[in-house]
């Protein structure tokens, strides 16, 4: 629908938004967060396991704590935008 539009903004294409009462879209979102979660879960033992595991790394690279820490949430919504355009496209 929005590649109709001759006006649609950048967001509209970026953003997913769905009609609460479309069963369809329900479903999808649902999936989509499912697929987000378990990510980020998976992401974060892998983050703390490689705090663990490599300690010399993160001598040389003090701030490598924080941007792996920040990442997570960013990967997350991507992750969650991503699914959710695949399933809505099939």
């Amino acid at each position: 629908m929005v590649k109709k539009k001759k006006h649609a903004q950048i967001k509209d294409y970026i953003i997913p938004e769905y009609d609460v009462q479309d069963e369809r879209a329900v479903v999808i979102t649902g999936k989509a967060v499912r697929y987000a979660f378990v990510f980020i879960l998976l992401y974060i033992f892998l983050m703390l396991g490689s705090y663990k595991f490599i300690p010399d790394y993160f001598l040389d690279y003090p701030w490598h704590h924080i941007f792996t820490t920040a990442s997570i949430p960013v990967f997350g919504l991507i992750i969650y935008l991503l699914t959710f355009k695949y399933f809505y496209a099939r």
